[in-house]
């Protein structure tokens, strides 16, 4: 039987070794700074989801702030497991890592989708872990980095298809709920599309309730999935728990919705203001602590459903040790950075990071390029989606291509070398990709972070007459978790009526009384700052409220022209006066606006066509994916848009709906424009004022 010595004791086994040295802490530390970077632009534009903007705060994606903590706990809570993996070169994390970065670089310009920006960065996360840390290593690192992808917020388009159509499940259940409840609290309660009306208590009229407020889709969703996925691998559980748990994030994220609504609704009863503003947004808020007990419930149900074995004692010692033998589980060294190898795995990485900032800066750069390109394309009989996919698949081969070149310079180093040379390629890469990112974008003179551009005047301010067009009616101030929902709080829904068709003392807008086509309902909603596409149109929100498309959208053409615009040959853009300011300047008086007739739930025919349209950054688009992908310029250093929507109320017919718009618009157009900015002044950097340059109060 073998003995150990007090004094031995506290030799090599019990003394504590760091997972990381010191020289390695310095290189994490830059090759961090370097990373965090390249992927500024993403990384504040994430910031700003929990910024206020606008006014108003996302809530729903807010939970964006706590992912990365939740991250870095469950590495705090592997730490011992990680002392006793070795770490290892993989060179396969190359590839992941660079592809992640030309695709971040390609999904900034001209992709211009800031969802796949964040994707991309956590692949080249993921592939420049695995590279310095091995395949070993990331089989527990692996849930912490892929973890982030719901720090990223899905693009509005997409989780509106997505979250509404559980939106239409939870309105269906919170109504019967309520209906469960009526008899017992002595109230009504009734249903239309995904709106839920109550009658009792102290309400002495039907109050609507939207769900979710229609365009919002399913509020906290992916906070609750995240929660979920937490949930399931914060705990030491089977993979096939931790499925199971993932697999009922959604469900559960639906029974506590259902709830929300329910309590909402319950307090509406008695306090209407209650279920608004800053209590209704802490109730949804609260929700999470129901679904974190689900959660746990989940947890406790799925370990007494079957029994673990628990793990020998036996099957943790190895064969070799014998019965008397002090055995200790074996330790790795801390990883330690080999100088030699440096030089080379460095000058590998400039070589590859070069070349391919030389490939993106000609593709963008030179339009012989794009025009052969496309030339090329249109020869094989390729439409646009077919061009695109061509042109990712040559920038696939072309990054591939060079990686598989240089990688077998490096797998001959000998593995005392080839610790120094992955690092030294990891940071020369980042590092040369810094500054080629950096000189690309300031050779194309981009802006990745656009400046917000104020009002000329409050939309309010617009004159409520508008040559024979005059208001006759203005929809009440819209709650805070609305505006938090329309993402801003600079937005005006006016019902303007024909004087030359209707006296407006004899207009009765609840009974439909009024010709038809004489009253046009004109909402307005401005957003700056930022590229993203709004999600707010009514092929979306229409739907998601429950109401029925009939037919897709489909474009029509407005015309704006009054008779009183003056052509500037000079500035070439159309000139004419407003109420509000001496000069206004639109570029066209014709353009394409988009379409879409839709009716009630239960009434399909009394259908209506809605058109809108946007101007953005001086010019007009008939979609949100036209404002994200022709809409800004890179080398714009603002950006603005504003969504025009009218609706003739009573007119289903488009050409009817189309005229009737356009003849509102050529006298409130000018009254629209003089609130924008002016983008002919934004560009000669004459708008926004600098305030230093404005008279000074005499102070003496």
């Amino acid at each position: 039987m073998t003995t150990t010595t007090l004094t031995s004791m506290t030799g090599d086994h019990l003394s504590p070794r760091p997972l990381i040295s010191p020289k390695t802490w310095a290189w994490m530390i830059g090759i961090g700074a370097v990373f965090v970077a390249i992927h500024w632009a993403f990384i504040w534009s994430t910031i700003r989801i929990f910024m206020v903007q606008q006014g108003t705060v996302r809530a729903d994606w807010s939970h964006v702030a706590v992912i990365p903590l939740i991250s870095i706990y469950y590495i705090y809570q592997k730490r011992q497991t990680l002392k006793q993996i070795p770490a290892s070169i993989c060179w396969w994390g190359l590839p992941i890592m660079f592809a992640g970065l030309f695709s971040y670089v390609w999904w900034t310009y001209p992709g211009r989708n800031n969802m796949m920006c964040g994707y991309s960065m956590v692949v080249s996360l993921f592939g420049m872990v695995l590279l310095l840390l091995g395949p070993a290593m990331m089989r527990v690192l692996w849930f912490p980095i892929v973890y982030l992808f719901f720090a990223v917020k899905v693009a509005d388009g997409l989780w509106e298809r997505i979250a509404n159509i559980l939106q239409d499940i939870a309105a269906r259940g919170s109504t019967v709920v309520l209906q469960v409840l009526a008899p017992v609290l002595d109230f009504d309660v009734s249903r239309e599309g995904n709106t839920i009306r109550m009658l009792g208590g102290n309400l002495t009229d039907w109050y609507p309730m939207n769900v979710a407020e229609a365009c919002s889709g399913l509020r906290m969703l992916m906070a609750f999935i995240a929660l979920g996925v937490a949930m399931a691998f914060l705990f030491d559980r089977a993979m096939w728990q931790r499925i199971i748990m993932v697999s009922m994030a959604i469900p559960i994220a639906l029974a506590i919705n259902i709830g929300r609504v329910t309590t909402i609704g319950i307090i509406a009863l008695y306090d209407t203001e209650l279920a608004k503003g800053d209590f209704h947004t802490f109730v949804g808020m609260l929700m999470l602590i129901p679904a974190a007990l689900l959660f746990l419930g989940l947890g406790w149900v799925l370990d007494r459903i079957f029994i673990e074995p628990e793990p020998s004692e036996q099957a943790n010692t190895p064969a070799t040790a014998g019965a008397d033998d002090d055995y200790h589980p074996p330790r790795h060294t801390p990883a330690v950075i080999q100088t030699e190898g440096l030089t080379r795995g460095a000058v590998i990485g400039l070589v590859l990071v070069l070349i391919a900032g030389l490939a993106y800066w000609v593709l963008i750069g030179f339009d012989w390029v794009n025009a052969a390109f496309m030339s090329f394309n249109q020869a094989l009989g390729l439409d646009m989606a077919g061009s695109a996919f061509v042109g990712a698949a040559l920038r696939v081969l072309l990054i591939a291509g060079l990686i598989l070149a240089l990688i077998p310079l490096i797998r001959g180093l000998t593995a005392n070398y080839r610790r120094g040379a992955a690092m030294g390629l990891v940071a020369a890469m980042l590092g040369a990709w810094l500054v080629t990112q950096f000189a690309v974008l300031h050779v194309q003179g981009a802006v990745l972070v656009k400046k917000a551009l104020p009002l000329r005047h409050e939309l309010f301010m617009m004159p409520e007459v508008a040559g024979p067009w005059r208001v006759i009616h203005r929809d009440p101030p819209m709650s805070k978790e609305i505006e938090d929902v329309l993402g801003t709080t600079k937005h005006l829904s006016w019902y303007l009526l024909d004087t030359r068709m209707a006296n407006p003392k004899e207009v009765d807008l609840m009974r439909r009384g009024f010709p038809e086509g004489s009253v046009v309902r004109m909402h307005l909603a401005y957003y700056t700052g930022g590229i993203d596409t709004v999600p707010h149109v009514p092929d979306r929100c229409n739907v998601a409220g429950g109401f029925q498309a009939l037919g897709n959208p489909f474009d029509v053409t407005l015309d704006i022209d009054n008779g009183e615009y003056t052509f500037n040959p000079e500035l070439e853009v159309y000139e004419t006066t407003s109420a509000l300011e001496p000069v206004v300047r639109t570029d066209t008086l014709k353009f394409t606006a988009r379409a879409f007739t839709y009716a009630p739930p239960n009434n399909p025919d009394r259908a209506e066509t809605v058109i809108y349209f946007f101007r953005a950054n001086g010019e007009y688009y008939a979609s949100p994916n036209q404002v994200r992908m022709l809409g800004f310029d890179l080398r714009d250093e603002y950006s603005f848009y504003i969504k025009v929507q009218a609706e003739a109320l009573g007119v289903s017919e488009p050409k009817l709906a189309v005229d009737r718009t356009s003849d509102m618009l050529q006298f409130v157009m000018p009254q629209i424009l003089a609130a924008l900015p002016d983008w002919t002044e934004v560009q000669a950097g004459r708008y926004p004022v600098d305030p230093a340059a404005l008279p000074q109060p005499n102070t003496k």
